[in-house]
């Protein structure tokens, strides 16, 4: 567990006896040498699958690529779990990217690891389970549990589905429990703070080359780019720009936080480029989530306490002027998402035709045109209405893992789409089921029902 200290983040403020742990991490041990360790590891799961892939190539398993990272991610967790944790969480969030070059098996990276890295930190860490008990937290859990397996039961779930989707569904829970149990200390935050900032500033300023010259990672089969009412949708070394667009706002409000705790310019300059980066993803959420976590950051700061409001109105003024100044730059493109969302949310879009699901009714497009229709049908929004009627339907428990917005649904093709009308929307038909893994709260309630919701 980290220590509770008020400390923040980078060793100033944090009084003489944390300074002086910094300094002496930084003349030579600790963080040097969690450097080094992140930095052979990581090229270690990267040269490995990739190797594996140019010489098995089609003849042999594709997911050899995949178990050759995996073990070498779990061999370095069983050494070094606090470095070896975030370059294998770093390796996922590349991972469509870095399968490219490593072939598509590498995808199955995290399933091979997670649950290996979930049992090496319950040996080692089962005298504090009892400790880290939280009953609201646990029985949350416990809820979501009963609902998987007694739903996916009832409804006579065929095991091949609902067994992979247990798993898949257990992966989030299982690194929160590694990262709830795991011993980290104030050092090794502050290691892991500078070392993803090193990446963003990586992934920045590639971002800023592919500005220029697109066609150069479009060469090295990254997508091309999906441009949105003239913003270019960068994704520098992402697969997709909304992997861009949230990594890059999750930096920059880390980096607002410690300017205004800090005071330190170069914080806000670079909270600045990535917040203008993550307008220039152009992805709406994302953008918004910047907006409403800056908006908290300040509104919890200020209800802390009634002592020196004054100055701590003022801490944040810089970091609010310049988010001002950037969003009145960007003020045409803005407007024009929140034009399209309009259009695509709540006008139409454009798009002809209409499925009744009884009490609701979702437009979807017909027009024939695919490239309209995926502007124009929202295919989260049918996803988020059908799950109310899956829910009604199959109250309280859901209708079973693997039947309704998960991955498994989209592998096995669930008879759900066809009964709720889901298979005539673009993006969540049986040829082209893309969309249907878009959003999450349908999964939950769709599969889990409201039992499932409210654990």
């Amino acid at each position: 567990m980290a220590n509770q200290s008020s400390s923040p983040i980078f060793p100033r403020l944090a009084g003489r006896e944390a300074s002086a742990a910094v300094s002496a991490s930084r003349r030579g041990s600790a963080s040097f040498n969690d450097d080094i360790w992140a930095l052979a590891l990581a090229a270690a799961m990267l040269i490995a699958p990739v190797a594996i892939h140019l010489v098995v190539g089609d003849a042999g398993p594709s997911w050899l690529s995949g178990a050759s990272a995996a073990a070498i991610a779990v061999a370095g967790y069983a050494r070094r779990p606090v470095a070896s944790l975030l370059v294998i969480a770093l390796y996922l969030l590349f991972i469509d990217t870095i399968a490219l070059a490593a072939g598509p098996g590498v995808k199955v990276v995290d399933e091979l690891t997670i649950p290996v890295v979930a049992l090496i930190t319950l040996a080692r860490r089962r005298h504090e389970v009892a400790a880290a008990w939280s009953s609201p937290r646990e029985a949350g859990f416990l809820l979501i549990a009963v609902a998987a397996l007694a739903s996916s039961v009832i409804n006579g779930v065929a095991p091949m589905t609902w067994l992979p989707g247990l798993v898949l569904l257990a992966k989030g829970f299982a690194m929160f429990y590694v990262a709830r149990l795991l011993p980290i200390s104030e050092l090794q935050v502050r290691w892991a703070m500078r070392a993803v900032l090193g990446v963003g500033l990586v992934v920045l300023v590639l971002g800023a080359v592919e500005l220029v010259a697109p066609e150069m990672f479009i060469n090295l089969g990254l997508r091309p780019p999906d441009e949105r009412v003239g913003l270019p949708a960068v994704k520098s070394l992402f697969f997709h720009p909304q992997l861009f667009a949230w990594f890059s706002g999750f930096i920059a409000l880390f980096l607002i936080a410690h300017h205004g705790l800090l005071r330190q310019r170069w914080m806000l300059g670079l909270a600045i480029l990535f917040s203008m980066a993550t307008i220039l993803s152009a992805r709406r959420r994302a953008m918004l989530s910047v907006v409403g976590g800056f908006g908290a950051g300040i509104v919890g700061d200020l209800l802390g306490s009634r002592r020196a409001i004054g100055r701590r109105f003022a801490r944040w003024a810089p970091a609010t002027l310049s988010l001002v100044i950037v969003s009145i730059g960007f003020l045409p493109a803005l407007i024009g998402l929140y034009q399209l969302t309009v259009d695509r949310y709540m006008v139409g879009g454009g798009v002809s035709g209409r499925i009744d699901f009884g009490p609701i009714v979702v437009d979807i497009g017909s027009s024939g045109n695919g490239a309209q229709d995926a502007q124009g049908a929202p295919a989260r929004v049918a996803l988020y209405q059908a799950s109310l009627l899956v829910a009604r339907d199959h109250f309280p428990l859901g209708a079973g893992l693997g039947r309704f917005g998960s991955w498994m649904s989209r592998t096995d093709y669930s008879d759900l789409y066809y009964q709720y009308g889901l298979d005539k929307v673009y993006g969540l038909s049986p040829r082209f089921p893309t969309f249907i893994t878009d959003t999450f709260w349908p999964q939950v309630l769709g599969e889990l029902g409201v039992v499932g919701l409210i654990g």
